[in-house]
């Protein structure tokens, strides 16, 4: 068994896998490194054991268009190490408070306003989160549409009832939260509508082709 991470604070799990099993055994049997609890020879068909105790690790899966494992392996190892991230909410208009009187409740009426609660509480949770982790590399921010996105789904329910001025496409809010997949250490915590953000921060949409939207 090998410590890392509180326990071994000089250590990280890299600091074991790198080179696979044979190259670990080869760095024990050499004195380089040696196990803090049992024997010094891996188990053939186990290997060995890394055990660290550290604070929570917030991560999430995706799936990737590719059958080579060698590409997964290198995206897991940097993100493993980079010791900081993003994490970007996705908001919505919903979480907004009416104005009035007179008020205007939208297209949908007063039934939109369960789904706009739980905005609401997305915007609060990604404010609290980002106090939580502030210092530790990872930021939190959250952003949304001005009004809405006019997706194929969208398009067909509510598309005639909204006039082109409460309109955006879906490489704009795409843009957006991209641009907050790579911001600085100290861009964290907000809650933006995402037109908003890509002229303020001047920012070219693009499509998925990546070249810039006319």
């Amino acid at each position: 068994m090998f410590l890392y991470g509180d326990s071994a604070p000089e250590r990280s799990p890299a600091f074991y896998r790198r080179g696979g099993p044979e190259e670990l055994q080869r760095r024990i049997d050499s004195g380089e490194v040696r196990p803090d609890y049992g024997p010094a020879r891996l188990d053939e068909r186990a290997g060995g054991v890394i055990l660290g105790a550290r604070g929570p690790l917030i991560a999430f899966n995706v799936n990737l268009a590719t059958d080579e494992v060698k590409t997964a392996r290198a995206i897991a190892a940097v993100v493993r190490e980079k010791g900081g991230g993003w994490i970007v909410n996705l908001m919505s208009a919903g979480a907004n408070l009416h104005h009035g009187p007179p008020f205007y409740l939208g297209p949908q009426g007063s039934t939109m306003e369960v789904y706009g609660t739980t905005k609401a509480a997305l915007n609060r949770i990604t404010s609290g989160l980002a106090g939580d982790l502030y210092g530790t590399g990872i930021r939190v921010n959250a952003v949304g549409p001005r009004v809405a996105v006019m997706s194929e789904g969208f398009a067909d329910l509510l598309g005639e009832l909204l006039g082109p001025e409460n309109i955006e496409s879906i490489e704009e809010i795409v843009e957006a939260v991209v641009a907050y997949c790579d911001c600085r250490e100290d861009v964290t915590g907000q809650v933006a509508v995402s037109l908003d953000l890509i002229a303020e921060w001047g920012l070219t949409v693009r499509g998925l082709d990546g070249l810039a939207r006319v």
